[in-house]
């Protein structure tokens, strides 16, 4: 099976076919019918298609993701009503901080649709897959600067918010030093080589590959 917009393919034979297809988002799961199978149920992966435009391509991720991700947030919401209720403000604060991480979560995955529109153009193929908290875009590979900018765009697109947190430093600093660990976090987890990290050493080194290259042919060459 292949999707050549993408310039990707699955061999039918491979045994992880079924896992290549759903990574890939070239399927979605389908939900079994079941007893509160659609809050409790298991995650299921889901794929969708990007629309044209930088703005319908966000507004649809932010749904698709945001689906995807409802349980995390009803259980969260739970976990917060009961300890407020119950006085267990580690409860409460627990609950919390996975709330901001979900969040961060939703925005790091924005910051990579927002640029792939932006840098590839508005109707570059892409597809926001989502199973859980597990989020990701799959899309086509770009020249190298555009493909290191739509890389460092998701774990930098929290901290793009921490300048909102300023009016609100002294009323809930808790709350906005929670927020800048997690986007620290975020930033610091893009300098190691997986998930997006990989993608961005390697339009670094292909990049230092042309660089040198090209002082290779700017030098100078005998004519004897």
């Amino acid at each position: 099976m292949a999707f050549p917009p993408l310039g990707i393919a699955v061999t039918q034979t491979s045994p992880t076919f079924r896992h290549d297809l759903l990574e890939l988002g070239l399927a979605s799961e389908n939900r079994k019918r079941a007893p509160l199978g659609s809050v409790f149920g298991t995650s299921l992966s889901r794929a969708t298609v990007l629309p044209s435009g930088w703005r319908s391509s966000v507004a649809v991720a932010l749904s698709h993701y945001a689906r995807a991700m409802f349980r995390v947030f009803v259980l969260l919401g739970l976990v917060l009503v009961a300890g407020l209720g119950t006085g267990l403000t580690s409860l409460a604060g627990l609950a919390l901080a996975g709330f901001f991480l979900a969040c961060s979560i939703l925005v790091h995955e924005l910051g990579h649709v927002a640029a792939y529109r932006l840098l590839g153009g508005s109707m570059a193929p892409g597809i926001a897959v989502a199973k859980g908290m597990r989020c990701h875009l799959v899309r086509r590979g770009l020249p190298p600067w555009r493909d290191l900018l739509v890389a460092a765009a998701g774990p930098l697109a929290p901290g793009f918010l921490v300048p909102f947190l300023v009016p609100f430093l002294w009323v809930a600093p808790l709350t906005c030093g929670a927020w800048l660990a997690i986007a620290l976090g975020h930033a610091l987890c893009a300098l190691w080589p997986v998930g997006d990290g990989v993608t961005i050493w390697g339009a670094v080194a292909q990049l230092s590959r042309r660089r040198r290259a090209a002082r290779s042919d700017a030098s100078p060459r005998s004519l004897l």
